[in-house]
């Protein structure tokens, strides 16, 4: 059984390191339905995974099965979904997959494909033991033992909401005057300098650190360096983040909008 799966990828460089061995196909939307259409006929199912992927292999006829974790961004900001898309999706996709009850709701809403729930998890085993490396990783990013850690553990996005984060730290300084947050995750530019310039509006810009793409074991250190996960996610993604949370047994507040919640 021969799987294509198309993954929107935010840090090409890690996930070349991650798949090593095998065929990675990057770049635009263009040239990935280029390469789609001129491989497809090799594979027996195609993986689509996130929005636009699902619409890549149309009009080519093969089973399409969609890992769908959101709904498109600009219906997540009070669009309507475009009707030639969903025309497309309700052609060419065999099957979607949802992580949950609340998402396959949202999902029929828009589409009528047939639709699965699978839940997806973590190890616990790797989140639930705090490991030796925390201090080099707090001083890696200048956090002193004194500093009140409050941590954001997402690629850096408006749905994903840090500009809340920010905005909630700069509320919590006069009452805990060594409060620090910790935003990390994968930065998309033109959202790091809103926040950038939200931190500096509130005159709270050394105490917003940003800490780029982290791997698995960074992140677990700076669970168990912070004092407080704040998971303030909308209806996008970050399933992962808050089980991982729960595993540190970390005071963890989740926003009643995610769908995890």
């Amino acid at each position: 059984l021969r799987i294509a799966a198309i993954v929107p990828c935010h840090n090409e460089e890690a996930a070349v390191g991650k798949f090593e061995g095998c065929e990675i196909t990057t770049g635009s939307y263009n040239k990935l339905k280029e390469y789609m259409h001129a491989n497809y006929r090799k594979y027996d199912v195609v993986n689509a995974h996130n929005h636009p992927s699902e619409l890549l292999l149309w009009p080519k006829k093969k089973p399409q099965v969609w890992s769908y974790n959101e709904a498109p961004y600009y219906v997540q900001s009070g669009e309507c979904l475009n009707p030639v898309e969903k025309s497309i999706v309700e052609s060419s996709v065999s099957l979607a997959v949802v992580a949950n009850e609340k998402n396959a709701n949202m999902y029929n809403e828009l589409y009528n494909t047939p639709l699965v729930c699978n839940m997806y998890g973590i190890d616990p085993s790797f989140y639930s033991v705090e490991p030796n490396s925390v201090e080099k990783t707090r001083a890696k990013f200048g956090l002193m033992n004194t500093d009140f850690i409050v941590s954001v553990i997402a690629w850096i996005h408006p749905f994903k909401r840090q500009n809340l984060a920010v905005r909630a730290i700069g509320k919590l300084v006069s009452s805990i005057p060594n409060i620090k947050l910790v935003l990390a995750g994968s930065n998309d530019q033109n959202e790091v300098a809103v926040l950038q310039g939200i931190a500096r509006e509130l005159g709270i810009e050394k105490r917003v650190i940003f800490t780029g793409y982290v791997d698995n074991e960074t992140v677990r250190d700076i669970y168990y360096s912070s004092n407080v996960i704040l998971c303030p996610f909308q209806k996008q993604g970050s399933y992962l983040t808050i089980l991982e949370s729960l595993c540190t047994k970390k005071p963890v507040v989740i926003s009643v909008d995610t769908m995890l919640s």
